[in-house]
């Protein structure tokens, strides 16, 4: 059997990096599942504030440094042509939903809309009761799965079959792309697509006129939300860049790459990895000596050099294959 010569390098490459593993993954946020409100604050004394609203911990999340994850599991085949602002009949498409299925708790499903809750009654003009209002308008979509063709959008629907957009790329962006009237205190659950796999940075101006006792005028503020959209493979390419040269993997987690082979992970050390492609990858672990082959297709089968065809139960120990949004190697402690 092959084998890579890897104690000299490992011990080395582990004193550099051992320091630096903890901080990517408390300075980045990867959301797949619970109940999160995309929003914006004006605070007359500090201005705005782009945030990710988590309801559970009651708390803002930085815009800047969250990812949102939609998995494959929320992949769908495009049912009718009312859905030609998104992607044509038959298409595949991935779908956060704007209500939360009935066998599916928070704790397994993304559950997305747009709110104000921090913004504070009165500080903008308009709106029901004086309590204000400012207004939202899509300003760019980047990112890798637009470079691959992809489309966003956010509906919702209104009766029975008619869809009411409020943001669709598919015929690029307009003044049509823009939601109005968030007062103050408002949260409201939308449907949210795309139409391929890979990063969308979603850029949205808040806007709005203020009251005298604020300053008057108007004032805006651009706010980016980055949404990552896999489709359950192993592809090397689709991990997200996050800072100081760590990347987010569907496949394996946080990785830090040290050179065109090795990388360092920060859950299990050094893994030599060889991505094949169409979701497949070769991945050696100096700890146990020995490869593991794996793809998506496959699961929860793999092939490790040692074992033969295996499948978490039955390795042993050696490795646990876990399946979520991406196929993911994890292995055991």
């Amino acid at each position: 059997m092959f084998r890579v010569s890897t104690q000299h390098s490992v011990c080395l490459l582990a004193a550099a990096f051992a320091s630096s593993a903890a901080g990517a993954t408390s300075s980045y946020t990867v959301i797949s599942s619970g109940h999160y409100d995309l929003g914006a604050h004006y605070d007359p004394d500090s201005g705005w504030h782009g945030y990710v609203w988590d309801f559970e911990a009651r708390k803002a999340l930085d815009a800047e440094r969250t990812v949102l994850w939609a998995g494959p599991e929320y992949r769908r085949e495009v049912p009718a042509a009312n859905f030609d602002r998104l992607a044509d009949p038959g298409s595949t498409v991935w779908v956060l939903p704007d209500r939360l299925p009935d066998h599916l708790t928070w704790d397994e499903f993304l559950y997305l809309g747009l709110g104000t809750q921090q913004q504070e009654p009165g500080v903008f003009r308009g709106g029901a009761n004086q309590r204000g209002e400012k207004a939202m308008r899509l300003v760019s979509v980047e990112g890798s799965g637009v470079d691959r063709g992809g489309h966003f959008a956010m509906w919702y629907t209104e009766g029975l079959e008619r869809l009411i957009w409020i943001f669709t790329t598919r015929d690029g962006i307009d003044e049509s792309d823009r939601f109005e009237e968030l007062r103050a205190g408002f949260h409201g659950h939308y449907n949210t697509g795309f139409s391929q796999p890979g990063r969308y940075d979603v850029t949205v101006e808040f806007y709005g006129d203020l009251r005298e006792a604020y300053g008057g005028g108007s004032t805006a503020h651009e706010v980016t939300w980055t949404f990552y959209v896999s489709d359950g493979s192993m592809d090397w390419a689709q991990a997200i860049e996050a800072d100081d040269g760590w990347y987010y993997s569907p496949a394996f987690g946080w990785l830090y790459p040290v050179d065109d082979r090795w990388v360092h992970s920060a859950d299990h050390g050094f893994w030599y990895v060889r991505p094949k492609g169409n979701g497949v990858a070769y991945v050696f672990d100096p700890q146990w000596d020995s490869w593991v082959f794996h793809s998506a297709d496959l699961h929860p089968w793999a092939y490790d050099a040692e074992l033969g065809w295996v499948t978490g139960a039955e390795a042993g120990g050696r490795w646990h294959f876990v399946e979520g949004n991406g196929w993911r190697i994890q292995q055991r402690s």
